[in-house]
């Protein structure tokens, strides 16, 4: 039962990161590379890696929720969040996103 849940863990994450990367125009400019045990690896264009590896962040809080939300749990750990939002944080200042008065980010 657990090694089934494992495959599926990870054929909804690649199923969403495929999604994510095709909404955003990354489908030529990163790929899938390799799974092994609980990591999976992308190649990217080094000007688009930081947008590849958000796709990921978002893939991996889609598949939780989805695992979560099927057992019953109609909450994740507070831990996850802090770390995904760190991550996201990283990623704006990076990327030199600005923020109006109404909290909308205008690249």
């Amino acid at each position: 039962m657990v090694q089934s849940s494992g495959v599926d863990y990870l054929h909804m994450l690649l199923v969403s990161m495929k999604w994510l990367l095709r909404q955003h125009g990354l489908t030529h400019r990163a790929r899938f590379a390799i799974s092994i045990h609980d990591e999976v690896r992308y190649i990217s264009e080094e000007s688009v890696k930081l947008d590849v590896a958000l796709c990921l962040q978002i893939s991996n809080l889609l598949t939780r929720s989805m695992f979560a939300y099927a057992l019953g749990m109609r909450d994740l750990p507070q831990v996850f969040f802090f770390f995904f939002f760190f991550f996201f944080f990283f990623f704006l200042k990076s990327k030199k996103y600005q923020f109006n008065s109404n909290n909308i980010i205008y690249l």
